[in-house]
């Protein structure tokens, strides 16, 4: 086991107040809405960098989301892709807490 220094949360170690560290919360916070209007921009077809921006995670967590059998895809080669449809299936069943 390795044991750090760093804090725990260090937006606090910084001197955010609170307000703004409810600001920055606020806006980290991904809801299915925002993601659905996010895929009117978005083509038909998507890689999984594109997937991961939409959803608002790291890729790494995209890879685990389509291994997984969460969502849905196409592997053409090497490459996965993921149909916007697929994409949109997931966002709908999602639950939200």
């Amino acid at each position: 086991m390795i044991l750090t220094t760093q804090p725990l949360f260090p937006t606090w170690e910084k001197g955010y107040s609170l307000e703004e560290i409810m600001n920055i919360s606020e806006i980290n916070n991904y809801t299915a809405e925002s993601s659905l209007s996010m895929l009117d921009n978005q083509p038909d077809v998507m890689d999984i960098t594109q997937m991961s921006m939409v959803l608002g995670v790291s890729t790494k967590t995209g890879y685990s989301l389509l291994n997984g059998g969460q969502i849905a895809y196409l592997k053409i080669g090497r490459s996965y892709r993921i149909p916007k449809s697929k994409l949109l299936d997931f966002l709908k069943s999602a639950t939200v807490h």
